[in-house]
């Protein structure tokens, strides 16, 4: 839930919560002082999260960021609370500053799209989804430096997964930003081995983080509570009932605030809050209760006017109807205007009790309003469409709502979406779409990370009938998978077939129409790909031999990402050969390439090979320099974790060569706190064992 305009003054009901708020204080006095945190706040329904929130709010004079996931079913809306906060935020001048700098930011609110277009050409940020994570990162940041920033993120249990990643990377590259990160969930609605649970598990042992349970009130503060709440009823309950209520609340403030509030049961009192809270909506008139169905189905607050074109009524009945359900704090009116529920129990209460057949038909009613409005949410149609049963149109919008995902750097979201569109279209029999779906799935799941299930999808669009993505680039992306993956034999043999399966001119480099221009660039690509791996291999004479093959072609066709990665591939081999400094120049050419064309990924790689020449060649110096150098920018396109780790770990390994151990000690205790993970955590733990060697702290190393 989010704070409303007009509301009760949190410390209304906040009774008994002395411990939680001196929890939440503390950690927000640190905050102030340069110290972020994130406190996890669970507990079940009703006990009252949401008011610890308001009251911690209420102690500051800076908005928050505020936002909440939403219960949608099946089809979760990427970046929801997120989005909600920077809505709230609005236009400021902070914010246009940072958009300014970060035009990802666009991509979570495209009404700041004008502020990006002034800001001139993108630079290196615009090709990672990590870059939209870090440009977050920098706003948070920029409004700490201004005023400590409480960022809140509600009812965690219902995330999509790219708001998982999200707090994942501001859990692990905060340092000394003024920045208190607020999570809530119910911890009683998120299964054991879990997405989200892992999530937990993993986020909660970081040293940044900190659980904080709210359990139900004990006897002594539910009777407080109770007294406090029924004293505002102008008939006030009697000593026996007010206790019974406390009694049957066990201790739970929304239960036991729905007890003895105006207009509770006067008859025997409900057994448990379900029956409570479907209490509470039984005494409505039907069509007021219809207004709660539209909006459990939305899954979301709504102005009043979109409930009436669902329910095809009009405004003012319908906001007649909405009274009655306010006056029985059911509903309540948001700070924008919109109606939403008083509690997201109540939505789950209605939903609970609606038939089958009535879902479906409120489905259909919200999606035929919804596709007709400006600019529709592709994901909420989508998962309307689901709920309707029409596969047809639930096919259309998913893969529009995968699309968007993709355009918000949420791949998660978008190989699920796409996933999705692959199922509708075997039910509906389209079988020409498989071949286009399953590549779509494999990058999407390519970019989020999960190679085994790109590297599925790209074996499954081979497989499927049709001619688009044509064979030689799904070959090339299997290639590019299996090279990610770590799996060398198998990324040549893809790369290899990507060759054969061009058309015989193209693997000549002579370029004719686009199609053909295409191809030759693809051909550039694949030559750049095998010499990268064949280097990475220490292969040195095979890698030097594709890198020229690959430079020809890549200067004949203008494929100047290639270009980029032929030249560190002959940087690498230069340097198998002893030859530092041809090394250091082809790599510094890579680093200009990848600079120009605005490939993060490529501007990471440059950089931490650079580095690595310059440190064997000596000039430990220019290595701690174009490490710091290289940090600044890669953290700027949001790969600090990844890439951030290598180039401190060749920074490290110039300080130990110099002499320099404390200054070592310093870089590898940020690096090692930052907890690289994979492959990208051998470098630093290495060169931390070599530290500890140093020092002669044996067990350490």
């Amino acid at each position: 839930m989010e704070p409303v305009a007009g509301e009760e003054a949190p410390g209304r009901s906040l009774v008994g919560r002395d411990r939680e708020m001196g929890v939440l204080r503390a950690a927000a006095a640190r905050a102030a002082a340069g110290e972020p945190g994130i406190v996890l706040v669970a507990g079940e329904t009703g006990v009252g999260k949401t008011a610890l929130v308001r009251a911690l709010i209420a102690d500051g004079t800076t908005p928050p960021l505020y936002g909440g996931c939403l219960p949608a079913v099946e089809e979760a809306l990427p970046f929801a609370p997120l989005i909600q906060a920077l809505r709230r935020l609005g236009n400021t001048g902070t914010v246009r500053q940072q958009v300014a700098r970060s035009p990802e930011l666009t991509r979570l609110v495209p009404s700041w799209g004008a502020a990006s277009e002034a800001s001139g050409s993108a630079d290196v940020t615009s090709s990672t989804k990590l870059a939209l994570f870090q440009a977050v990162f920098d706003l948070i940041d920029k409004l700490g430096a201004a005023a400590p920033t409480l960022h809140v993120v509600e009812d965690i249990h219902w995330s999509d997964r790219s708001t998982l990643d999200l707090v994942r990377y501001l859990a692990t590259n905060l340092l000394r930003e003024r920045v208190l990160l607020l999570v809530t969930y119910r911890d009683h609605d998120i299964p054991a081995g879990s997405p989200v649970a892992s999530w937990l598990g993993e986020l909660a042992r970081l040293p940044i983080v900190e659980r904080l349970a709210v359990d139900r009130l004990d006897a002594q503060h539910a009777l407080e509570l109770a007294s406090r709440i029924a004293g505002t009823d102008p008939h006030p309950m009697s000593a026996d009932r007010l206790s019974a209520a406390v009694d049957r609340a066990a201790g739970n403030p929304l239960f036991l605030e729905h007890l003895v509030r105006p207009g509770a049961p006067t008859d025997a009192l409900p057994v448990t809050l379900q029956e409570l809270l479907l209490a509470r909506v039984g005494v409505l008139s039907h069509e007021a209760v219809r207004v709660l169905e539209v909006l459990s189905t939305l899954g979301r607050a709504a102005p009043a006017e979109l409930v009436a074109q669902v329910l095809e009524r009009a405004v003012p009945d319908v906001e007649a109807h909405a009274h009655a359900a306010i006056e029985q704090a059911v509903l309540e009116v948001r700070a924008d205007g919109t109606l939403g529920f008083a509690h997201p129990a109540f939505g789950e209460a209605v939903w609970s009790g609606m038939l089958p057949s009535e879902r479906s038909r409120l489905h259909r009613g919200c999606a035929e309003i919804l596709a007709a409005a400006p600019n529709p949410v592709p994901g909420e149609l989508a998962r309307h469409w689901l709920g309707a049963g029409d596969a047809a149109q639930a096919l259309s919008a998913s893969v529009a709502a995968g699309e968007a995902a993709k355009t918000m750097y949420a791949f998660t979201d978008a190989q699920r979406a796409f996933e999705r569109s692959l199922g509708l279209a075997d039910v509906l029999g389209r079988t020409e779409l498989r071949r286009d779906l399953c590549a779509r799935s494999a990058q999407a799941a390519y970019l989020a990370g999960s190679t085994d299930a790109a590297i599925g999808h790209a074996l499954a669009s081979l497989e499927a009938p049709g001619d688009v993505p044509p064979d030689s680039e799904l070959a090339e992306r299997l290639g590019a998978y299996h090279f990610v993956a770590g799996r060398g034999p198998e990324a040549e043999e893809w790369y290899l077939r990507a060759l054969d399966a061009l058309p015989p001119q193209e693997d000549s480099g002579n370029a004719g129409s686009a199609a053909e221009s295409v191809a030759s660039v693809l051909a550039a690509t694949i030559y750049a790909e095998m010499a990268c791996l064949l280097a990475g291999w220490s292969r040195a004479d095979e890698a030097e031999d594709w890198a020229g093959r690959g430079l020809q072609a890549a200067q004949a066709t203008g494929a100047r990402r290639a270009e980029g990665l032929v030249r560190n591939a002959m940087g690498m081999g230069a340097l198998l050969r002893g030859d530092v400094e041809d090394a250091i120049g082809q790599q510094r050419r890579a680093l200009d390439i990848a600079t120009e064309i605005g490939g993060a990924d490529d501007v990471a790689l440059a950089y931490v090979n650079l580095t690595h020449s310059r440190g064997q060649a000596g000039r430990l110096d220019e290595v701690a320099a174009g490490a710091r150098e290289g940090s600044d920018v890669v953290a700027r396109a949001g790969l600090a974790t990844q890439f951030g780790g290598l180039l401190r770990a060749n920074a490290v390994e110039a300080l130990i060569n110099r002499g320099r151990l404390d200054d070592a000690a310093a870089v590898v205790a940020e690096t090692i706190g930052r907890e690289p993970r994979g492959i990208m955590a051998a470098p630093p733990l290495l060169q931390a064992g070599r530290l500890a060697m140093a020092r002669g702290e044996l067990d350490i190393a």
